[in-house]
């Protein structure tokens, strides 16, 4: 493997640990702010939904830059931060709508589900790296 095909390796695993790290907190914060710390639920729902608001306004900007550039990374990371979006717009209804055994376990089963997706991204990346690797051989 070369320093370039290394650099592009590392640069795609790097993405998929800073998103995952980005979920993971933003989850953390919120599930804490919610469940732990008994924060007023108004003022976790506000924040939550601008940081909200945070995220579908870097899924719009990323969609033009992935569109404009022709770059599907930049598109596979739009849906993602798109989702993100989506589901921390759902998650004060989840904390507020549902008795307590279905919040947390909607609440803890967002986090989980990212975990495993983006461990499944970067398991992908790897395989594409290796077998790319093994066919220039």
């Amino acid at each position: 493997m070369n320093y370039t095909e290394r650099n592009k390796l590392i640069d795609a695993l790097c993405g998929v640990g800073l998103m995952l790290l980005l979920v993971e907190v933003f989850y953390g914060i919120v599930d804490s702010a919610y469940t732990l710390y008994g924060h007023r639920i108004s003022n976790v729902t506000l924040a939550v939904q601008i940081t909200g608001a945070v995220f579908l306004a870097v899924a719009i900007y990323l969609f033009l830059r992935a569109y404009k550039k022709d770059n599907m990374t930049l598109t596979v990371y739009g849906i993602e931060f798109l989702v993100l979006a989506v589901l921390s717009a759902l998650l004060p209804g989840a904390y507020i709508s549902f008795p307590k055994p279905y919040s947390t376990i909607l609440s803890k089963g967002f986090p989980f589900m990212f975990l495993a997706y983006y461990l499944i991204k970067a398991i992908v990346i790897l395989i594409k790296t290796f077998r790319k690797k093994k066919g220039n051989r």
